[in-house]
């Protein structure tokens, strides 16, 4: 997945298309993003230029409009023919399995289905989320915890949590935010040998760092949640 910047007049977006390039930059195929596509049915009124953060390709390859942080994944081929994104089954798909965030309940419990398997974490009093940062052939799974702590000042524990491909919970690391210069979006990514790099922005350089799993670690401040995945179902 990989985000991008945007201005902030709309006109800017008539035009909007992702391209796919060969590795030589020949143009294979160019798609359209609806300009007035509605992310959230409550909230008609909210387009792609308020809240697309960026895009992803799932394991069938289709393009995934990533939106609000990687809370709402809509196939771009269902928001071309489709206006109602209540109608659109939104995720990443892989291997005949559905991949999705959801939040049946407090928004401080959220869920993500991969299949058959939920998965939640519990976040403490502040807001925060759950989004995937990859999704392999072979099931396994790369989830982004943000827990965001009301603090004075706010904090913010960012982890990085691995489901192998059997469905089992794996290693947990953390994103070292306090080392940041300078807050940057969509600051992690997974090799194909499922090493996990983040972006480290510093005053002078932005170096590229490797993150280092453990089977659990402690809360980022007393009385915090534990940065933890559990299966539920």
């Amino acid at each position: 997945m990989f985000g991008y910047g945007h201005a902030k007049r709309p006109t800017s977006y008539q035009n909007f298309r992702v391209h796919t390039l060969t590795l030589d930059g020949k143009l294979i195929a160019s798609e359209k993003i609806p300009y007035q596509f509605p992310v959230d049915a409550q909230k008609p009124e909210d387009a792609p230029e308020g809240s697309l953060t960026g895009i992803a390709i799932d394991c069938n390859g289709r393009i995934i409009l990533e939106v609000f942080d990687g809370f709402k994944l809509f196939p771009l081929s269902e928001v071309q023919k489709q206006n109602d994104p209540n109608l659109i089954a939104q995720g990443l798909l892989c291997n005949g399995r559905r991949f999705f965030v959801s939040t049946p309940g407090q928004w401080k419990d959220p869920q993500v289905t991969a299949g058959d398997t939920i998965y939640q974490t519990k976040l403490s009093e502040g807001p925060g989320g759950l989004q995937f940062l990859d999704v392999f052939e072979d099931g396994s799974i790369y989830l982004v915890r943000d827990d965001v702590m009301p603090i004075n000042p706010i904090k913010v524990d960012q982890t990085v949590h691995y489901i192998d491909e059997t469905g089992v919970v794996g290693g947990v690391a953390r994103v070292p935010l306090s080392e940041f210069y300078y807050p940057i979006m969509r600051n992690a990514a997974v090799s194909q040998n499922g090493e996990v790099f983040a972006l480290l922005p510093r005053p002078d350089s932005l170096d590229v760092i490797r993150l280092n799993f453990y089977r659990e670690l402690e809360p980022l401040i007393p009385g915090a949640a534990v940065p933890q995945i559990t299966i539920i179902q």
